[in-house]
This record gives structure tokens, C-alpha cells and sequence, in this order.
């Protein structure tokens, strides 16, 4: 019974490493003033990030908060990337797509 609570801890932990390196390397990439900011630049940020982070989910909003988007524009980069299968539901968020 211990090593599935361990297993447990472990994979919490990684993904909580997972996010904040994600919103690290989001800021890093981001730049909130850019007036030319468009959904296909999103979208090419959020495939950087989840390629450079293995095992990465992420829920809607948290790329809403990261990127400052409004819910509508989160939703469609998100859904153009799930349609040309990058990403795959995981439940409530989303993953790299095997």
C-alpha cells in the first residue's frame, strides 16, 4: 500500500512541476503589449510549451490566465489544436496527443 501512495505523491509532484515550468516558459515567450498577438502566434506558443514539457495537461483555464485571453479565443486555439490532433481530452484538460 505504501508505493501507491508514494506513487501518488510522485506524480503530483511532477505535475506541479509541470505547470509551473509551463507558466515559466509561458512568460518567457509572452509578450502581453504585442499588437499583432493572434490566435495561430497562441497556438504556436502553447505547441512550444507542450512540446518542451513532456506529460503536460493543462485546463482551459490555465492557458486562459497565462496567455490573458478571453474564454472564446482560449477555446478556439485549444479546439484547432485538439481538431489536427496535437493535443487529446484528458477529462476536464488537455494533453499532448500520442
Amino acid at each position: 500500500m505504501p508505493a501507491v501512495i508514494g506513487t501518488s505523491i510522485a506524480y503530483r509532484f511532477r505535475i506541479m512541476h509541470a505547470l509551473t515550468e509551463f507558466r515559466r516558459l509561458a512568460h518567457l515567450l509572452i509578450v502581453k503589449d504585442l499588437p499583432d498577438r493572434d490566435v495561430n502566434w497562441i497556438a504556436w506558443q502553447l505547441r512550444a510549451i507542450y512540446r518542451e514539457i513532456p506529460g503536460l495537461t493543462l485546463t482551459v483555464e490555465d492557458v486562459q490566465e497565462t496567455f490573458d485571453l478571453d474564454r472564446d479565443t482560449c477555446e478556439i486555439v485549444l479546439r484547432a489544436l485538439t481538431d489536427v490532433g496535437f493535443l487529446k481530452a484528458d477529462g476536464s484538460a488537455l494533453r499532448l496527443a500520442a
